[in-house]
C-alpha cells in the first residue's frame, strides 16, 4: 500500500524480509541473493550519469572514419581486422533519474553503518 510520505517504504520491506529469510532458511537463500541484487542495482541505477554513455559504431567504410575522427564527440578508434570500431560520445543526455534520491540512499547507508 501507499503512503504519502515513504514511497519506497514497500521495496525496502520486501527487499529486507527476503534477506533475512534467506539467511534463515537455506533454500530461500538464492532468492534473498536476488533481492539483494535488486535493491543494489535500484539505488545504483539511480546515481548512474547518462552524460557518460558512449555509442560505438563498427564500420569498413573509410569516408566513415575521417568523419568521425573530426567529430567534437569523437572519443576513441580500434581497428579489427579490416573494420573499426569507434566509440563517440552522445550529443545530447536526458537526466531522467532522480539523482538526489541515489545518493540519499548511499548516505543514510553509511550512518547506518
Amino acid at each position: 500500500t501507499y503512503k504519502p510520505g515513504k514511497p519506497f517504504e514497500w521495496f525496502v520491506k520486501e527487499v529486507t524480509a527476503a534477506r533475512r529469510e534467506g539467511d534463515v532458511n537455506a533454500e530461500a537463500a538464492p532468492i534473498a541473493d536476488i533481492m539483494k541484487l535488486l535493491g543494489n542495482s535500484c539505488c545504483g541505477k539511480m546515481i548512474e550519469s547518462p552524460e557518460k554513455h558512449l555509442c560505438t559504431t563498427y564500420t569498413k567504410d573509410e569516408t566513415c572514419v575521417d568523419r568521425s575522427l573530426r567529430s567534437a564527440y569523437f572519443e576513441d578508434i580500434e581497428e579489427i581486422g579490416d573494420a573499426y570500431e569507434i566509440s563517440s560520445r552522445k550529443s545530447s543526455a536526458k537526466m531522467t533519474r532522480p539523482f538526489h534520491c541515489g545518493i540519499a540512499v548511499y548516505q543514510y547507508a553509511k550512518l547506518r553503518m
